[in-house]
């Protein structure tokens, strides 16, 4: 259901009645009393169109809707069917435009999870069906339903993906995430946010290898960052949320960590009494926030890169009532530093001593592509940090 501007509702569905088990996309408009103000059903402009699915609405300016979602439609010279991205544009009143099983050469193949327009251009995320899998695409069209490109993201160790939402970041770039195995049968998900340019080419990447299903919503914050939130099933259903920037790195409410001992001076260890009432206050910051993050150069790499780690790291206790921050200068205990590529497979581990300031890798003979590094120390991830090798 989506709220429009003349403070109504409006709403996708299926079937909507027993006796029409072929009209399976609806849209109903309500006024704010919830009134019936009028209602569509679409898939009647074509005869070889079946089995369609609206699965997002996206409203357009001058309040006008676009459905994604999937149909079934033959392949040239067939009588059956294919599934296939399914775009539906109506007008204000929600009176069919145009809609388009998206076909390109023929025998295009997929599904579209989620439509958003962008520079007068509509751009579709959703899934390309190919004979050696299924890949996290999206699809360009034109305000008139002319197809323009379709673009796989991710191909290489996918066996099954799709792109779940789509956002502008710029003018020139767009947010997508996505989610895919690696192989038939695999428990293993891997879930994806990337920036990708308006022309289908991915730019940048974080990987997270833990979500069931892949990202189900997406909202760009008012300081342009993005909250992308979806589900992971471990003998519960559980609920996670992820905030982006745009330099495609986890982001936080919080930009530089906090020091609590310089109201109380006698304080000399990190152990204290806690009914001491000591008060902290958020202006006590730390000046060089950069000091609590990788650095890694050359990047973009060919030869050896240096890894210079944290000044100073930060550890969090959760008791009862309240987060305890404690602030450690240096490695105080051995670590490990990890090397992901963008699939996740883990491609370097190095074990770090006590008080170690640096260390080097030698990436001349890498696959070229984009890479990942875990600070980890006691079984939590310290930092983390990406490179590029050529």
């Amino acid at each position: 259901m989506k709220h429009v501007e003349d403070s109504g509702y409006v709403l996708l569905t299926r079937y909507l009645g027993h006796y029409h088990l072929d009209n399976r996309i609806h849209l109903t408009k309500f006024d704010y009393t919830g009134q019936i103000q009028w209602q569509h059903v679409y898939a009647q402009s074509d005869t070889l169109i079946f089995a369609e699915e609206g699965l997002n609405l996206t409203i357009l300016n001058a309040n006008r809707y676009l459905i994604s979602g999937w149909c079934y439609y033959p392949d040239p010279g067939e009588t059956g069917g294919w599934k296939r991205p399914f775009l539906i544009l109506t007008d204000s009143l929600g009176n069919d435009v145009w809609e388009l099983p998206v076909v390109f050469d023929g025998y295009y193949h997929g599904y579209a999870l989620s439509s958003i327009l962008h520079k007068n251009y509509i751009y579709t995320c959703g899934q390309h069906i190919a004979t050696s899998g299924g890949y996290p695409c999206i699809v360009k069209t034109t305000l008139d339903g002319d197809e323009i490109y379709t673009s796989d993201i991710l191909t290489q160790g996918i066996y099954i993906g799709a792109l779940g939402t789509i956002d502008p970041v710029n003018d020139s770039m767009l947010y997508v995430t996505g989610a895919w195995s690696s192989q038939p049968g695999s428990d293993e998900t891997y879930t994806a946010f990337m920036k990708i340019d308006t022309l289908g080419n991915l730019i940048d990447s974080i990987i997270y290898m833990k979500l069931s299903n892949n990202i189900k919503w997406t909202t760009k914050t008012f300081d342009g960052k993005f909250v992308s939130v979806g589900t992971h099933y471990d003998g519960n259903w559980d609920m996670y949320a992820f905030k982006i920037n745009e330099n495609i790195e986890y982001d936080s409410i919080y930009t530089q960590p906090f020091t609590y001992d310089s109201l109380c001076p006698d304080i000399v260890s990190e152990t204290f009494d806690l009914e001491c009432d000591i008060l902290v206050d958020l202006e006590e910051l730390f000046t060089t926030a950069e000091g609590s993050h990788l650095k890694i150069y050359p990047n973009p790499a060919n030869g050896k890169i240096t890894v210079e780690l944290p000044e100073y790291t930060v550890s969090r206790q959760q008791t009862r009532s309240f987060e305890i921050s404690k602030v450690h200068y240096g490695l105080q205990e051995p670590a490990e530093l990890l090397v992901y590529d963008i699939f996740g497979r883990k491609v370097k581990y190095l074990h770090l001593s006590k008080n170690q300031t640096q260390t080097e890798i030698d990436v001349s003979h890498w696959k070229s592509g984009i890479y990942l590094i875990e600070l980890r120390s006691e079984g939590k991830v310290l930092d983390k940090g990406k490179f590029v090798v050529n």
